[in-house]
């Protein structure tokens, strides 16, 4: 059975934490049977230097396409909400060197209300999702048993103490959610990490016209 694999990172500012996740995709034409399963997680101190987390990212796309034996790579996407594009920018060039060896690179924004919207912007196709759509898969994927972690992952519980206390508030007299809680009180990084890269294993691929212009090691047996 063909697989597809996801790196998925929830970029945070200097005082929050970045998180960093392998999905193994178990992909189908029916989005119903689409299985999800996190095969490596990474949640970096808050401070990290985004240089250090690029050559970790390396690294991991690396490994991931040598031990996998992928012609093309993983997929890379970035919750970069709290960081926003300039840090993107870092990712993006060393793709663009070839340092970065990915299938696919996409940028994901959060926002609150209820559409999903894309832009292009020096190369890198932006999503800007709703953080009711991202508690919503992850619903429906653990309610259909089909997000799976792998059990000998040292921040298995963290991770399902984040999916546990994942939710977007709806407040029916106002014209769009509130974000509750974003990057406040609960470590929400990682369930972040693995939920943007879940909406990215769901989302079919349109045909898109470009326009002109600490550390753990990997387990993949």
């Amino acid at each position: 059975m063909r697989k597809d694999y996801i790196i998925s990172i929830s970029l945070g500012q200097a005082h929050e934490r970045t998180a960093l996740a392998l999905l193994e995709v178990e992909p189908s034409d029916d989005v119903s049977e689409i299985v999800c399963s996190v095969r490596h997680l990474t949640r970096y101190a808050p401070g990290s230097g985004f240089p250090d987390i690029i050559a970790d990212t390396i690294k991991v796309a690396e490994e991931a396409k040598e031990q996998l034996s992928l012609t093309d790579g993983a997929a890379l996407i970035l919750e970069a909400t709290s960081v926003g594009k300039p840090v993107v920018d870092l990712f993006k060039r060393e793709e663009s060197t070839g340092s970065l060896q990915v299938s696919d690179f996409e940028a994901m924004l959060v926002s609150a209300g209820d559409t999903e919207s894309r832009e292009y912007e020096q190369g890198v196709v932006y999503w800007r999702v709703p953080k009711r759509n991202l508690a919503s898969v992850v619903q429906v994927l653990l309610q259909t048993s089909r997000l799976k972690i792998a059990p000998a992952l040292p921040e298995k519980p963290a991770l399902v103490s984040e999916l546990s206390n994942f939710k977007v508030k709806i407040n029916l007299a106002a014209p769009v959610d509130v974000l509750d809680p974003w990057r406040e009180g609960a470590q929400d990084d990682l369930v972040f990490c693995v939920a943007a890269g879940c909406w990215r294993a769901l989302k079919p691929r349109p045909q898109i016209q470009m326009p002109a212009c600490s550390v753990s090691y990997y387990d993949f047996g």
